[in-house]
């Protein structure tokens, strides 16, 4: 909860669940003892002039909270407060400087010190830092809330806390200035990607702190490239003594809260960390720190929005482990150098200089320095001074360090690159030259001995002499001459007396290649309309392959292509006479023409053709016939030619289309022609010819309609022939089955009659095939009807009766409604009320067809049905039991109500007794197809005094004025698990347990900081976690106990009283006329707040004085939007048996 003074701007909360509230109780008690004085967590750079330096963080702040003055020695005066939009636009010129701002959240913490509370800071550093006797410690940062913009963050001072308030004009907090800072990402509010490192383990390091964290909290496993897994909660003794070892590392710890805070991003919420690198948190994820700040409390975040609190330590929360990290920076590490030589870091980086220069570390952070050439290092000097002339020293980074490194009067080669990258050039070109301007930068003169090129595609030219003086210069150019194409490479080396001779840079560039020459040899070889030219390719390709070739003919302009040589050009002319020229294209461009070619002349080739095989041929029918032509062309040939045409050399015996389809005129020999014309390519191909023999023409029968046949009747048969013209002849294939005379069929037997008809040759048609007709004789039917149908009732039986059809088979009987009604034989057995169908069929034989199922209906009656109860529950007022009944046959749910509802009350079986009284229940069950509603009976149950115990929590009182023995009350252990009483004298738990004796409960209550319980007294309110439901009955003797001011302490208390009153009328009964309270109006403050649990919906009843004195609606408001439960609109009072907390300002 927030601690505040009348609820003004941060009001009372309470979680909704005792498990919490315990929490909080726990923690409140801890909170007024004083905590001693202790180290400060840092030392600050103290300033004469009202300002100190937090060495870690290089901000620079005010001694003074604003509204305060610094006197020179410390800050007097009262500090004001202020709204967050006037504390934001605050500025002043102080010390000399004019750049004060209001911090950031994450700056404002920096200042916050665990070890002490009451302010939690450095009172050395800043006196008179308002504290908790001062109602509150609050101070703005500049940060707003992201979840909620119209909030902005705030740190208590009084432990440490990080919260958000609105920043309203009427909420008002107390602000620090602050100035200056480190670069250095620690005091970002953000936590972007580019502040981790993924160490490809399932871990990252958090470059600004040095940090190396679990990416899954625990209960997760990292697996492909996630966390999977639920998180396990931890209490805070478990989660500090914890040994983990994972990712190769043994070291894992639970973190300190300024290390957890380091991870928070307050520009991100639910959850306010950098979800990339920790994925998978639940919206609220609060995390343990390894910060106490009591002997029961703990520090935690959580990292919805990143609020900074306390829990009790034995609340299960989440864990993140981490491991390394380093103390903040940075202290400085100066480095100055004589002679010819230069100092750089290794590992570490930051310092590469010539002369003198200077960078930042973090404490503890070791520094490597490399001399080079390391052959002229004289010594080292300063931090360096053990090292002598090493290579290199390291300097461990506890203090400001300065080093001296002095080196040999030696030349020393500058200027020089790595290498020189020179644009494309053509073949044969010479492109601009680049400079480089060679220094010595020693202290000797250097000797060249040589300055040469390792390559032929690259020249160079040099101002330099044999020797160039210390600090003097001369120029080397570099041009690129390419002879070959493509990507050329070589080096500039130069060989000197300096030490790191020789040296070396990489030269590159790429060459273009140019068009290629003129084929040669050029010569042509004639063919059909076309021509095959041969050449030989150019001796020079220009520096790239050729990639084709293009021959042109003349005249005409007709063109071949191709990658290499012959090439045929097509599409000539035949008897034209033609030349032929050459050009080649190798990408860089084309070649100019060959000379031309020998003249050739293109003629014609000549034409064949061969007929396919003949087609059969019948008279009055058609066929087609097939040729294939051939040339004497071998290759390249045009596609152009004639069609073959077709002609009849018969005219009587056949007609002939151009097409080739041939049709039969008469019987004898059929005479074909084929021909193809000549054209510009082909000569014209000789007549070819074919005879065919024409034959007999086929004919077919058809089958008229088929004859309907009964058994033992006739019909007619009908048919159509073909055109010979002779008769039909019909006869029976099937004579068992019918016989046929004439065109008259006959039927015998019931099944399948097939009759054939035939029809004989002519001259000019062959015999028809003889074709068949089926006639199918269907069987004859039968039928079947019911005698009377039976009167039927449910478990009764009845016989039914039919008449069948007459083939002779029997008729069978069987239940279609199988649900309702079973038959066996002709018996019908009644099942269920409803109707009964009984199906009736009869088997078909030779001639006769199965008679079609023939159904009878009958209706079955319904039963009836009874409800008897199983014994009643015993109950006492407020308690609740299980009713249990029998119902009939229906299998329908038995159902209760209550008829006496001002007495108790029924939801589903269970019964709950409002009051002392008869209460009566009904039952009732409904009926269904089968059985009627049951007739509705009741039960009288005889509610008695006492208490009831409902399953888990439950807030009780001793509202008698006699002690009760809390093991005589509550010693069952089949309806008691713990007993947990508050004294508010010490203050701490007191506890009991049915399942421990005596001297096992002192042992294990003093192990775990409580007292046993072991006595009930007159107006003490008390826990009882129950198993299940149960009751206490006439549990407290004696005469009612009514509670009194002077049985409450300052704080919290957990007491009863059985005056029967409201919240509000028991805070006025407490006012002391003598010593009068504070009052809001006409309301007086005898209490800050009044809880009461509701056992059954496991919500908080909730009152506060200063909420109920504000008028109209706000208390009723107030507890609405936090979930509780309003003592007023609920009706509820302190009664008898109830147990209440009460908070004592």
């Amino acid at each position: 909860m927030n601690f505040c003074y009348g609820c003004k701007h941060a009001v009372l909360s309470l979680p909704s669940h005792l498990l919490t509230l315990l929490r909080w109780l726990t923690l409140a008690s801890a909170l007024v003892v004083v905590a001693s004085p202790a180290l400060a967590a840092k030392t600050y750079t103290v300033n004469s002039d009202g300002t100190v330096t937090d060495p870690t963080t290089g901000l620079t702040w005010k001694r003074c909270a604003e509204g305060q003055t610094w006197s020179g020695t410390t800050c007097s005066g009262t500090a004001a407060t202020y709204n967050w939009a006037t504390a934001k636009a605050l500025t002043s010129t102080f010390a000399g400087q004019s750049d004060w701002r209001l911090p950031n959240i994450r700056e404002l913490q920096s200042i916050v010190d665990r070890t002490v509370s009451s302010p939690a800071i450095d009172v050395a550093a800043f006196p008179f830092t308002p504290k908790y006797s001062d109602i509150a410690s609050d101070f703005w940062s500049s940060t707003v809330n992201f979840s909620a913009p119209s909030e902005s963050w705030y740190v208590n001072f009084i432990h440490g806390n990080a919260d958000a308030a609105p920043t309203t004009i009427s909420v008002k907090f107390y602000v620090r200035l602050v100035r200056g800072g480190q670069p250095l990402g620690l005091l970002d509010i953000t936590r972007p990607d580019a502040d981790y490192i993924d160490q490809g383990d399932g871990t990252v390091l958090h470059t600004p702190t040095g940090l190396t964290w679990q990416r899954c909290a625990q209960g997760q496993s990292w697996i492909n490239g996630t966390c999977s897994g639920t998180l396990s909660p931890s209490n805070w003794a478990t989660a500090s003594a914890s040994i983990n070892t994972y990712a190769g590392h043994a070291d894992w710890r639970l973190p300190t809260e300024e290390e957890l805070a380091s991870l928070v991003d307050y520009s991100r919420f639910a959850p306010a960390i950098n979800a990339t690198m920790f994925p998978h948190l639940p919206i609220t994820a609060l995390f343990w720190s390894s910060t106490p700040l009591t002997a029961q409390a703990s520090w935690y975040l959580n990292f919805k929005a990143g609020n900074v609190n306390t829990n009790t330590n034995f609340s299960g929360l989440y864990v993140r482990w981490v491991r390394g990290g380093r103390s903040f920076g940075p202290l400085a590490l100066s480095v100055s150098k004589t002679g010819a030589g230069q100092v750089a870091t290794s590992v570490l980086p930051g310092i590469e200089c010539g002369a003198v220069c200077q960078s930042g570390y973090y404490a503890g952070e070791v520094v490597t320095l490399n001399a080079s050439p390391a052959t002229n290092l004289i010594a080292w000097g300063g931090a360096c001074a053990s090292a002598g002339a090493a290579a290199s020293c390291t300097v461990t980074m506890d203090a400001a360090k300065s080093v001296s490194a002095s080196f040999k009067d030696t030349p020393m080669v500058a200027g020089l690159p790595t290498s020189l990258a020179f644009s494309s050039a053509n073949l044969r070109s010479i492109g601009t030259a680049q400079v480089i301007a060679l220094r010595n930068t020693g202290t000797a003169a250097l000797n060249i001995s040589s300055i040469v090129v390792a390559s032929g595609e690259f020249a160079q030219t040099h101002t330099c002499l044999a020797s160039l003086a210390a600090g003097a210069t001369c120029n080397i150019s570099v041009t690129f001459e390419p002879t070959l194409a493509g990507s050329q490479n070589g080096a500039l080396l130069l060989v000197s007396d300096a030490l790191d001779s020789p040296h070396s840079v990489s030269l590159a560039g790429t060459a273009v290649a140019t068009a290629a020459d003129a084929p040669t040899d050029v010569s042509a070889i004639a063919g059909n309309a076309q021509a095959s030219v041969s050449f030989t390719a150019p001796m020079v390709n220009g520096g790239a392959a050729v990639s084709k070739y293009t021959v042109t003919a003349s005249p005409g302009g007709r063109t071949g292509i191709a990658a290499s040589s012959p090439i045929t050009v097509t599409g000539l002319t035949n008897d034209v006479s033609y030349t032929f020229m050459v050009t080649a294209f190798n990408g860089a461009g084309t070649s100019v023409a060959s000379v031309a070619s020998n003249s050739v002349v293109p003629l014609r080739d000549s034409q064949s053709i061969s007929f396919g095989p003949a087609p059969t041929l019948l008279f009055g029918a058609t066929a087609t016939v097939t040729a294939t032509a051939a040339t004497s062309c071998a290759a390249n040939c045009p596609t152009v030619r004639n069609a073959i045409t077709f002609s009849s050399t018969t005219p009587t015996v056949c007609s002939v289309t151009t097409g080739g389809r041939v049709s039969a005129l008469s019987m004898g020999d059929c005479g074909v022609a084929a021909d193809q014309a000549i054209n510009a390519y082909y000569s014209a191909a000789p007549q070819a010819t074919l005879t065919i023999a024409v034959g007999q023409a086929p004919q077919s029968i058809s089958f008229g309609a088929v004859p309907v046949l009964k058994l033992g009747g006739s019909g007619q048969l009908s048919a159509t022939g073909g055109q010979s013209g002779n008769a039909l002849v019909f006869s029976s294939t099937t004579p068992t089955i019918c016989t046929v005379t004439g065109s008259t069929v006959t039927d015998i037997n019931a099944g399948d009659c097939v009759v054939a008809v035939d029809q004989a040759a002519s001259t000019h048609y062959s015999a028809a095939p003889q074709v068949t007709q089926k006639i199918v004789v269907s069987p004859a039917p039968q039928s079947i009807s019911f005698g009377a149908a039976p009167t039927l009732v449910v478990d009764a039986t009845g016989t039914v009766t039919a008449t069948g059809g007459a083939s002779g088979n029997g008729v069978v009987f069987s239940s279609v409604t199988p649900s309702i009604c079973a038959v066996t034989g002709s018996t019908v057995s009644a099942l269920a009320a409803g109707n009964c169908a009984v199906a009736a069929n009869q088997a078909a034989n030779a001639n006769y067809l199965a008679a079609p199922q023939t159904l009878q209906w009958i209706v079955v009656g319904a039963g009836t049905q009874s409800i008897s109860f199983g014994t009643a529950p015993a109950l006492v007022a407020g308690g609740q039991g299980v009713l249990a009944a029998t119902g009939g046959a229906s299998g329908n749910a038995v159902t209760f109500s209550s008829t006496t509802h001002t007495v108790c009350t029924v939801a589903g079986n269970t019964v709950t007794a409002v009051k002392v009284g008869d209460c009566l229940v009904a039952a009732n069950q409904a009926g269904n197809a089968n059985y009627g509603a049951a007739a509705q009976v009741t039960q009288l149950i005889t509610i008695g005094k006492g208490l009831a115990l409902l399953s888990g929590w439950n807030l009780l009182g001793n509202t008698s004025d006699q002690p009760v023995a809390v093991a005589a009350l509550l010693s069952d252990t089949t309806l008691v698990t713990t007993v947990w009483k508050w004294d508010a004298s010490k203050p701490g738990w007191q506890f009991y347990t049915p399942s421990m004796d005596t001297n096992a409960l002192q042992d294990y209550a003093t192990s775990k900081g409580y007292a046993a319980l072991t006595v009930l007294n007159p107006g003490d309110g008390f826990w009882v976690n129950a198993k299940r439901l149960g009751n206490l009955v006439d549990p407290f003797v004696g005469q009612p106990y009514t509670l009194g001011a002077a049985q409450l302490k300052k704080g919290w208390n957990l007491v009863a009283t059985a005056a029967n009153v409201t919240p509000a009328a028991l805070n006025q009964s407490l006012t002391d006329t003598l010593n009068p309270p504070p009052t809001v109006g006409t309301v007086p403050l005898n209490l800050t707040s009044l809880w009461a649990w509701d056992n059954s919906r496991s919500k908080w009843y909730f009152y506060a004085p200063n909420l109920q004195a504000q008028g109209g609606t706000e208390l009723l408001n107030y507890a609405a939007s936090k979930g509780y439960l309003d003592f007023t609109a609920s009706g509820k009072r302190l009664d008898d048996g109830t147990g209440f907390w009460v908070n004592k300002p």
